[in-house]
């Protein structure tokens, strides 16, 4: 009996031209990091031998130099991919790789992923700012998301900042942000600041020992609509200082302050959404006991705090 067959065949499975293939554009080989379709793929990797700003950056095996100069080349809906490095903490006897991201990014082209390669570690790629009270990344984009990295500092310029999203009237536009599986080590001052930025997602994320893991700019309007959940904040100055922050949604977070573990005051130190509305905040996990809850946390006007976990029980009031 004759092999059935089963026709028409999808072109996708007999032409590596169908444009509907997954992979870079241009290239017939399926290689490199999977995208939509018409969206292209750009490689950075400065410890590539004969990388190069001036490559056309979609061949992995002719990566460019540095992150900015992907996102100049980079159209809306295109990936931005970064190589590992082991800039840190060993990266001295690591194969070489020691170069980390040294860059401040400035992203004004909307709808690009940022993502750090890093398959084998759990801290992701290294990135520091290069000058002092730096910010890595600034967002002025829509719909920009950033995962896979380890943001630290360079070990010589001081207070470095991580992320900041900003949308003005006209000018910068800094909505729908995502930040997923990103590391801040304790050596960033500032890991996630919002500037009237609506719609940000930020989840699965550690935040060590920074002085403001997510912090709202008083001197912008208030933040609106962020879904916050199953990130680590240990031993931060401020976990959450979003004094402001209306109708938003926080849970499965777990938050450890030692002074408040201790019962030493730690004011505000938790969560804090002092003068903001109707956010939701739930399944929360806090290092203080229940009387100190009033001192670690602060709720808006019209909160909702709802089967919150403090170390000997359910939090059942809105903290004030």
């Amino acid at each position: 009996m004759s092999e059935k067959v089963i026709w028409p065949i999808p072109l996708e499975r007999v032409s590596p031209f169908y444009p509907g293939q997954m992979g870079v554009p241009g290239s017939s080989a399926r290689i490199g990091l999977q995208t939509t379709v018409g969206g292209a793929v750009f490689y950075v990797d400065p410890n590539y031998g004969s990388s190069s700003d001036d490559s056309d950056g979609t061949d992995p095996l002719a990566p460019l130099e540095s992150v900015q100069a992907a996102h100049d080349k980079a159209s809306q809906g295109d990936t931005i991919a970064v190589m590992h490095n082991n800039a840190w903490q060993y990266g001295n006897v690591a194969n070489g790789r020691i170069l980390p991201i040294s860059e401040e990014v400035t992203i004004t082209t909307p709808g690009l992923r940022i993502v750090g390669i890093n398959p084998a570690g759990v801290n992701g790629v290294v990135w520091t700012p290069k000058s002092n009270s730096g910010w890595c990344i600034t967002n002025l984009a829509l719909d920009t998301l950033i995962e896979g990295f380890l943001f630290t500092s360079d070990g010589v310029h001081t207070t470095p900042n991580a992320i900041r999203s900003t949308w003005i009237l006209n000018s910068a536009y800094g909505d729908n942000l995502t930040v997923r599986n990103c590391v801040f080590e304790g050596a960033i001052n500032i890991a996630i600041e919002m500037d009237y930025s609506w719609y940000v997602h930020i989840y699965q994320n550690r935040f060590w020992s920074n002085t403001y893991g997510l912090y709202a700019n008083p001197a912008y309007a208030h933040l609106n609509s962020l879904d916050v959940h199953d990130n680590l904040f240990y031993e931060n100055d401020k976990a959450m200082n979003l004094v402001g922050c209306s109708y938003s949604y926080f849970y499965r977070n777990q938050i450890y302050n030692h002074d408040a573990r201790m019962g030493i005051n730690a004011t505000d130190d938790g969560i804090d959404l002092m003068n903001g509305l109707a956010n939701l905040v739930s399944d929360n996990t806090f290092s203080c006991l229940l009387a100190r809850m009033n001192n670690f946390c602060t709720a808006g006007a019209t909160d909702s705090w709802v089967n919150n976990h403090a170390m000997d029980g359910l939090v059942v009031l809105n903290p004030t």
